[in-house]
């Protein structure tokens, strides 16, 4: 059973417009505050949430090694790398950030995970929401430009995860609201957004791997049945939620969102009843606590066992994040003797 964590080499997936040097924050008060308040969550989010696109690596070594040894020790057996720009790729020197790992650099990083017992899976996200990293060709998507870059990418990071199992492609939150900040707003829909997953599945099944998606584009969709039409039942379902399921109080800033945010709840259920491979994804985000919240709900409803579950902290791998990402962990793993 998978026990997964995502993990962010790049950081250049949430803006395409430039980014400044962030303020101070107290680490300590972080720490010591742990768990931590909804107000202390808040605040990191909104440090976080201030980076833009940056043309340097946004990574520290430090905090890269020890969340990762600490995983692999708490019984996690699966990193899920966003690789983004930040590798020197052959293929396409134009695309990665200044001071990206050489490929060298990351295979030495994916064999010494791999020595902690840890799977490792790249993950490119192509949602034109979250795919700022792809530099100039972030405004070339569904170009015969775009679809040749898209290929190259994925045989080469394949290449140097050296064939992995799984290749995760993103495609969540492909909407005009969600780009709203975004200098450019892209959003393929209809048949075009159909054939372009399709694509990249199928650049990814080339490699050997077994693509891999978030799942909430069947959110968005009145007849479920548009989906299983579309989707081949060998991409493995992502499918993530982190708020509350049961509480009937709303919490901070998820009031007007509740409906939308049900559905990622109803889509498990949906997967399971269609027969797609699931990978439950919760996190420490939005709403502490959440991934037993995920663990019971699909041991309680699902009919079928999930693939396991992953844990997604969606805050950069930096110091100041450092205290919620073991935070995450700590949730995460403390769940696993139930799994």
């Amino acid at each position: 059973m998978y026990k997964a964590f995502l993990i962010h080499l790049s950081v250049n997936m949430w803006s395409d417009r430039p980014g400044s040097a962030l303020p101070p924050l107290d680490i300590n008060a972080f720490r010591e505050g742990l768990p931590y308040t909804w107000e202390k969550l808040y605040e990191l989010r909104g440090y976080h949430n201030q980076a833009g696109y940056y043309k340097e690596l946004f990574l520290d070594d430090g905090v890269w090694e020890r969340v990762t040894r600490k995983f692999a020790e708490r019984g996690g057996n699966m990193l899920v790398i966003d690789v983004g720009d930040a590798v020197k790729y052959k293929s396409h020197p134009e695309i990665p950030v200044a001071n990206a790992w050489s490929i060298e650099r990351l295979k030495d990083e994916l064999a010494r995970c791999r020595d902690l017992g840890l799977e490792v899976v790249p993950k490119l996200n192509f949602s034109t929401c979250h795919d700022a990293w792809l530099g100039e060709y972030h405004r070339q998507v569904s170009s015969p430009v775009y679809y040749r870059v898209c290929s190259d990418l994925i045989a080469e990071v394949a290449e140097i995860f050296d064939s992995p199992a799984i290749f995760h492609i993103g495609m969540d939150e492909e909407a005009a609201y969600m780009q709203a900040t975004h200098s450019i707003s892209v959003v393929r829909q209809g048949d075009l957004w159909w054939h372009d997953l399709n694509f990249l599945c199928e650049e990814v099944r080339k490699t050997g791997a077994r693509p891999c998606m978030w799942s909430d584009k069947l959110w968005d969709l009145d007849d479920p049945g548009e989906f299983v039409r579309n989707v081949p039942k060998d991409v493995i379902q992502n499918n993530w939620y982190y708020r509350w399921i049961d509480d009937p109080v709303p919490k901070p800033g998820d009031s007007a969102n509740l409906a939308f945010f049900r559905r990622g709840v109803k889509a498990f259920l949906q997967l399971d009843e269609m027969g797609y491979d699931i990978l439950p994804c919760g996190s420490n985000w939005a709403y502490d606590g959440n991934i037993r919240l995920i663990v019971d709900f699909c041991k309680k409803n699902l009919k079928r066992p999930p693939l396991g579950y992953m844990t997604a902290p969606w805050l950069f791998t930096m110091p100041e994040a450092e205290c919620v990402l073991d935070d995450a962990i700590e949730q995460f793993c403390s769940e696993i003797p139930r799994m």
